[in-house]
């Protein structure tokens, strides 16, 4: 939906043009292509239930979603920042926070890739992608925390304890919302 600035954003994906970070399938079927997003004056907010996957480049998260920064160790590379913008936006929901799509600020050309490699790299995420968005918002619905620390923590091992990620996750998320609720 449209709005104004008034509304509770604290995680910015802003775009980019040029060569932005798209999934492979894309890249194979439009080889040639150079980016320009129109200029919008007012952000693009999701509404609660609308997924939408965001990555690490161009992104502003701030102080309150620090939390939801984590990025999963035990994944393919290409799915890490997909993976985590699930989490991040299951747990923003729970605050009555969102995601927000802005204007590019930034122009990319991208290094060489082997788009072929990319795409094998993804197939976990086009098997589980539907799988993970379930899971998360049906823990979400069975079990409401206000703490960003406490959710998006319950949201990640809930993906371990689903298979999702491996149980080699487990410290590295131990250690990470150990660290950051220090932080906090």
């Amino acid at each position: 939906k449209e709005t104004d600035a008034s509304s509770r954003s604290i995680i910015q994906q802003f775009l980019v043009d040029g060569d932005p970070d798209v999934d492979a399938i894309y890249r194979l079927v439009f080889p040639e292509s150079d980016v320009t997003f129109t200029q919008r004056k007012k952000p693009v907010i999701l509404d609660r239930n609308t997924w939408s996957p965001f990555n690490s480049q161009n992104t502003l998260f701030f102080k309150e979603a620090f939390p939801l920064m984590y990025l999963p160790h035990f994944v393919s590379f290409r799915m890490t920042d997909i993976w985590r913008s699930f989490v991040a936006q299951c747990a923003l929901w729970t605050r009555n926070e969102y995601l927000s799509f802005h204007p590019s600020t930034a122009i990319q050309i991208r290094n060489i890739h082997n788009l072929m490699d990319d795409f094998e790299q993804e197939i976990p995420g086009y098997m589980n992608n539907r799988k993970i968005a379930e899971l998360l918002y049906e823990k979400l619905m069975n079990e409401r925390d206000e703490n960003m620390i406490n959710t998006a923590y319950g949201l990640w091992s809930s993906l371990i304890e689903k298979k999702i990620l491996s149980e080699k996750e487990k410290p590295l998320i131990d250690q990470w919302f150990q660290n950051i609720g220090d932080y906090s």
